[in-house]
């Protein structure tokens, strides 16, 4: 997450604009954090505050090497919150205290993170054999995006969920987007119980589509209807040609920020909390390449035919073996590590492609 939150970063400072943003999984809340930053004066300000607020998700590295090495069961309680009716009403109430400020920011977070760890160790809970999640539904954008404000933004806007009732992936788009809307498309199975949102089951869309390429090409090309459709080997049919939307912009250029696609975040789980997270990492690894490659491979080059100029371009994700090891860990030193590799590999991408970035994205 804070690794796209640094490359974002990074083409932010470097005037790059985006005429669509489209996102899913924790890739949904650095988009509305570029989107619809809160707060008021200079915009790329508001959005470098608010990009690098997503480390406040992370936890002080001491305590979090403490419970590591101690009980060898190292949680990311700034992020994860109990469930249960009493739970949420704890939890909004422990959001709205005020911190303690000491001399120095290590001090300050070391403080107010050991303060959170107790506050999320007494916060009730119901949870038991009957509930549907581990988790209640995530608050962490309530006071992190102005959702108001997404609405402004000049682009357009998608995050995805998938609906348990028509078993279809559904797209909501900047007009409609609330904090309900963010925990629905956040509801991964296990973590969190399915989501109620006007009458439909969500879940996750990152869980069925991880990408969400789906949502710049809707708002981008309609179906050329005038030529036969294509019938893909497991039986899915889908246009054989598209045409560009007339209403629409002409894009040239797709970044994509691929962080889940990658082999090496597979390995030996260190502990039993290690191994739940590798149980839903493993299977998204696979889904993502997977994503990238069909579309690189059937769907990238039917776009192209309505688009000649049409280029995907991943920000690339290189880490040594230690850092692939520790991607996942909710300390806070790998949280800004991440940044900061994330800001210099998005650097480097804009140095690259200078020319396609400010032409259009």
């Amino acid at each position: 997450m804070t690794f796209m939150a640094g490359g974002l970063l990074a083409l932010d400072e470097m005037g790059v604009e985006f005429d669509v943003v489209s996102t899913s999984g924790a890739g949904m809340l650095i988009g509305l954090l570029y989107a619809a930053p809160p707060g008021t004066g200079c915009l790329r300000c508001q959005r470098r505050r608010a990009l690098e607020s997503s480390l406040d998700m992370f936890v002080d590295t001491r305590i979090y090497r403490f419970m590591d090495e101690v009980w060898h069961y190292p949680v990311g309680y700034k992020a994860f919150f109990k469930i249960g009716g009493g739970a949420k009403r704890y939890t909004s109430l422990m959001q709205r205290m005020p911190e303690v400020r000491m001399p120095t920011r290590s001090g300050t977070r070391f403080v107010n993170d050991a303060i959170k760890y107790w506050q999320s160790v007494f916060c009730p809970t119901t949870l038991g054999p009957w509930s549907r999640g581990f988790c209640q539904p995530t608050p962490i954008a309530n006071n992190m995006v102005d959702f108001k404000k997404l609405r402004k933004y000049p682009g357009e806007f998608f995050i995805n969920a998938y609906c348990l009732e028509t078993h279809e992936i559904e797209l909501f788009n900047k007009k409609v987007i609330t904090p309900g809307h963010f925990q629905a498309a956040m509801a991964m199975p296990y973590i969190y119980a399915p989501f109620r949102l006007n009458g439909k089951t969500y879940i996750e869309g990152s869980a069925v589509d991880t990408i969400c390429f789906e949502g710049v090409m809707r708002y981008l090309y309609d179906p050329d209807l005038s030529v036969p459709e294509l019938t893909l080997p497991h039986g899915k049919v889908v246009p054989a040609r598209y045409r560009q939307r007339p209403d629409r912009p002409k894009i040239d250029t797709m970044v994509l920020f691929n962080v889940i696609g990658h082999e090496q975040l597979i390995r030996k789980p260190r502990n039993l909390l290690d191994a739940q997270g590798q149980a839903i990492i493993v299977p998204l690894v696979a889904l993502t390449k997977d994503d990238v490659t069909i579309f690189r491979t059937l769907y990238l080059p039917l776009y192209q035919m309505a688009n000649p100029d049409l280029r995907l371009l991943q920000v690339p994700m290189t880490l040594t073996q230690h850092q692939w090891n520790h991607a996942l860990d909710w300390s806070y030193a790998n949280g800004r590590r991440l940044f900061e590799l994330g800001y210099q590999q998005g650097m480097r991408f804009f140095e690259q492609h200078q020319d396609r970035l400010m032409n259009g994205a």
